[in-house]
């Protein structure tokens, strides 16, 4: 085949600039999702909030709509064009995170988070899905890793922007000058990306129907070893989502820093930790893989068994860069899994089947973890706040530690029939 003939999906620079887009895409899904967090102090005062509310809004408000709603849109995209799909939904997630600056009451924030995910709960099933038509089993772990640094780059500059912009203008113009500016994104994802064939990257011939959601959930069932990852995942994520909407306001509380200072710390420190974790998390996986394919699911639960005495350290330190030093691990440790888990999921299915998988997934991750993560943590500092005061979150956020021992011991249990299950996993 002559070079002039050659899919463009086969050239290695095309594929590489579709993942940069992608990753692009995730990147601006948590730029947007962090502003809340890095602005919910000034919000909490002018709205006269208390954390638990704070914490509806970062947490349940939105992980009920982005998780159930993540499941019909993705049945969609494996019926239709996922790069037009994923356009869309950047220019509706970023005129509602406009919105959110025009907020006057509590339930007018609500509305506008509930837009924002309802946006972007119909980005992330196709992007994992492409991904999986433009990298082998062989690489996918390690594409999906860099997809993956996503969020930790988007947390990193929305927590930096978020927090120089909302000093310097006010929460309000945070929303509107970071929100709006996605649009511009969205027309590049149209103008730039092709939609590949199903099953271009394992050499398959595309399947003339999509898989029906029930069978799509019954062959994820009767994968041993899925709801040992899902529940896993889901676990570790209650603690990795109250650190990431509640870190700014612990920093700004003890160790009284104002916001810009916190924006850019934080970014900094979580950025680079979260960024590296996931990078080199599902690389290393692949290498550990050639040898044993459970070391998928082996080397993030370590990981996560780490991230038990680091939190610990974290929030008993009185130093604010101590602190910021043992968030960037605590984040390193958490993405970790991100290449491995969605290259697992994605491998344990067929190709008509990936973005209801990864929204499936996504499901469980998104109503325990992100449900339950941000408000149960505010309703503990509310709880504890006449005893310790401005310190009830520092305490309140160390209580999440003992997930990590959880959520590290369901994937051990799901990589015990991994082998089996990606040996049986369905054309």
């Amino acid at each position: 085949m002559t070079p002039a003939s050659e899919p463009v999906w086969s050239r290695p620079a095309y594929r590489r600039w579709f993942l940069f887009m992608l990753t692009v895409t995730y990147a601006l899904n948590f730029l947007d999702r962090q502003l809340l967090s890095i602005l919910a102090q000034p919000i909490k005062e002018e709205l006269q909030l208390d954390d638990t509310s704070l914490g509806m809004l970062g947490g349940i408000y939105f992980a009920l709509f982005y998780a159930t709603l993540g499941v019909p849109i993705a049945r969609l995209s494996d019926r239709t064009n996922r790069v037009r799909l994923i356009a869309g939904a950047i220019a509706l997630w970023s005129v509602a995170t406009a919105t959110c600056g025009l907020a006057q009451r509590f339930w007018h924030l609500a509305l506008s988070r509930v837009a924002v995910a309802i946006g972007e709960s119909a980005a992330t099933p196709p992007s994992y899905s492409l991904i999986a038509d433009l990298y082998p089993r062989a690489t996918r772990s390690g594409a999906i890793g860099v997809f993956t640094t996503g969020t930790a780059v988007g947390a990193a500059l929305g927590l930096a922007l978020g927090g120089w912009v909302g000093r310097e203008f006010g929460w309000r113009a945070a929303f509107f000058l970071i929100g709006l500016p996605g649009v511009l994104i969205s027309a590049a994802i149209l103008l730039s990306l092709k939609e590949p064939p199903r099953g271009f990257a394992d050499g398959k011939p595309d399947v003339a129907e999509p898989v029906g959601l029930i069978e799509v959930l019954r062959v994820l069932l009767r994968s041993r070893s899925f709801p040992g990852i899902a529940l896993g995942i889901g676990t570790a994520s209650i603690s990795g989502y109250a650190l990431g909407f509640w870190m700014p306001s612990f920093m700004i509380r003890s160790f009284e820093l104002d916001m810009a200072q916190v924006g850019w710390q934080i970014a900094l420190a979580g950025g680079l930790g979260g960024i590296l974790g996931g990078a080199t998390g599902g690389w290393i996986c692949d290498r550990l893989a050639l040898r044993d394919r459970r070391w998928w699911l082996w080397a993030p639960a370590i990981a996560f068994f780490v991230n038990i005495p680091v939190v610990f350290a974290l929030f008993n330190s009185g130093s604010p860069v101590l602190a910021l030093a043992l968030f960037a691990v605590v984040q390193f440790n958490y993405h970790f899994w991100g290449g491995a888990g969605h290259g697992m999921v994605q491998s344990l299915v067929g190709q008509r089947m990936r973005a209801v998988a990864a929204a499936a997934f996504l499901l469980v991750i998104n109503l325990v973890g992100l449900g339950l993560g941000p408000m149960v943590v505010g309703m503990i500092s509310d709880l504890m706040s006449q005893a310790y005061g401005p310190e009830a979150l520092r305490y309140a956020l160390m209580a999440t530690a003992p997930v990590f021992l959880v959520a590290g011991l369901l994937l051990l249990m799901g990589a015990t029939t991994l082998r089996r299950d990606l040996d049986n996993a369905p054309a």
